[in-house]
């Protein structure tokens, strides 16, 4: 068997443990490698030399004797068993042997255990990978020296995968997906390693592991996360019955390996891969949102996107079926129009992507609640004190509302639905804001009074007074100004001020 640098060093304190005055160490390894100059053990140095004979035995013994200071020892690496070494060669090595490494031995020693898993010796490959693994750093000792199953599976797939738990779930093991050297760290191990170590974290993750794994052995490790996402369209429940996305099931087989993908492991796997997009965060995983939008062209199902509520090209189709509906109730607003606005802003809405959008996310509220006041009863405004109180309570917000659809939305058809909502508003604001004007008139017509929350101001009357009347809820009288809600409606207080002015109303 080859001997690794580490195995050497275990081999080493092994013998140092009960022989701290060890001198030569012989140990067998069949083929020369690549050793260091010496290794260290117990503090003391010991030089590698290769002998493939007994002659070389001999030569390194003599050196040996030549080297100061004589704490110094010497390992000799040799494919000769004892047998085949002279005797009075033999008798001059450590406990008078060639020692034959002894991989679960050595790993025990390694960490510091006495005992092992019996579990473990279904695995041969593993005593060689931990003792290669120990070249990383070294093992933590183990609770009550009992190796077992889940502490030697965490160490190999820590040190030779990248994943840092015994058992990897779904998301874990999307997650590591997606990282540049997932496949290069599997690509140097033995076939048995690779092997086992696939079936250990199909078994650990379960049907979504499976599809994982299939990705893996495809070729496509990069898209078991994208492929995730895909399978939330083709097996979406809102999608049944449709026959692309039957066909579509059938064509993703051949991204896991030709696996079957049923309704089952389908909907497991995009749960998986959702979550694995919460848990990294939307910036990380924006190339595989790209790939995932890009696979569904490969699968001829782009035109199901929106049933996603993750991927990039599903919130542009589910804004774009918005902005239908908002065009049509803006056109002619009646109940059924204006259900088809709550339930495609709902599914906008309901987007990841949306909350990483703020602004856009606003202008979709801001937007359906203009659809409902569209619907909602007008106040007749036919007197000031009833026209105050509507712009206060609610006129405010209306015009909060269409200012925020100001410049639209990178989507034309949701840029020009916005931009119809705004007039609809307007013309109905302005139709409101005439009789306000009217009511207006005819109260500066009146004795001035005060009137529920309007109060009569005169423009010599203490500002501190004006401002406890605001803050009261009341309003001034003529010049159509208001305190509460400052800021709000500000289009609409020029309008009723130009409009008294041009009937030749003055402030008091």
């Amino acid at each position: 068997m080859s001997v690794s640098t580490p195995q050497i060093k275990a081999q080493l304190e092994r013998v140092l443990d009960s022989d701290p005055t060890a001198q030569a160490v012989a140990i067998r390894a069949t083929t020369e490698q690549v050793w260091p100059e010496l290794v260290s053990a117990h503090g003391r140095s010991f030089l590698l030399r290769w002998c493939e004979s007994s002659l070389a035995i001999r030569e390194a013994l003599c050196e040996l004797e030549q080297l100061s200071p004589s704490s110094t020892g010497m390992a000799l690496l040799t494919p000769l068993s004892t047998h085949e070494v002279a005797e009075d060669v033999v008798a001059r090595l450590a406990r008078a042997r060639v020692f034959q490494p002894e991989g679960w031995d050595i790993v025990r020693l390694m960490f510091q255990a006495r005992e092992t898993d019996a579990r473990l010796g279904r695995f041969a490959w593993m005593p060689q990978a931990l003792i290669d693994g120990a070249a990383q750093g070294d093992y933590p000792p183990v609770t009550n020296g009992f190796l077992d199953l889940d502490t030697a599976w965490r160490e190999v797939l820590a040190r030779f995968v990248g994943i840092d738990v015994a058992r990897p779930d779904a998301v874990t093991l999307l997650t590591w997906s997606m990282k540049p050297d997932s496949d290069p760290r599997l690509r140097p191990l033995s076939a048995a390693m690779r092997s086992a170590i696939l079936e250990w974290l199909a078994e650990s993750a379960g049907v979504v592991g499976d599809m994982v794994l299939g990705c893996v052995e495809a070729g496509r490790t990069g898209d078991a996360l994208p492929l995730g996402l895909v399978s939330g369209v083709i097996f979406s429940a809102d999608g049944e019955g449709q026959s692309a996305l039957g066909q579509a099931a059938i064509r993703l087989e051949r991204f896991v390996n030709d696996k079957h993908v049923g309704v089952k492991e389908g909907r497991d796997w995009a749960a998986a891969a959702e979550q694995g997009v919460s848990r990294l965060g939307v910036d990380t995983c924006r190339a595989a949102l790209d790939r995932a939008d890009a696979l569904l062209w490969d699968l001829r199902i782009s035109d199901f996107a929106q049933l996603s509520d993750v991927l990039p090209s599903a919130l542009d189709q589910r804004l774009k079926e918005f902005a239908r509906a908002l065009s049509a109730h803006v056109a002619e607003p009646t109940e059924p129009s204006l259900q088809q606005v709550e339930v495609q802003a709902e599914r906008a809405l309901k987007h990841t992507l949306m909350n990483e959008q703020g602004p856009r996310r606003k202008r979709v509220e801001m937007a359906r609640r203009l659809a409902r006041w569209l619907l909602s009863p007008m106040a007749s405004g036919t007197s000031l004190p009833e026209a105050v109180q509507w712009q206060a309570d609610e006129g405010a917000y209306v015009d909060w509302a269409r200012f925020r659809l100001l410049g639209g939305d990178e989507l034309t058809e949701l840029s020009d639905a916005y931009a119809a909502c705004r007039r609809a508003a307007i013309a109905r604001r302005d139709s409101f804001a005439k009789v306000f004007a009217q009511a207006l008139a005819q109260w500066n017509a009146q004795t001035p009074e005060n009137s529920g929350r309007v109060v009569v101001v005169d423009r010599h009357q203490p500002c501190a007074d004006v401002w406890a009347g605001a803050l009261q809820g009341r309003h001034c009288r003529g010049s159509g100004c208001r305190y509460r809600h400052l800021g709000s409606a500000v289009a609409t207080h020029h309008h009723l001020e130009r409009s008294a002015r041009q009937r030749g109303l003055h402030p008091l």
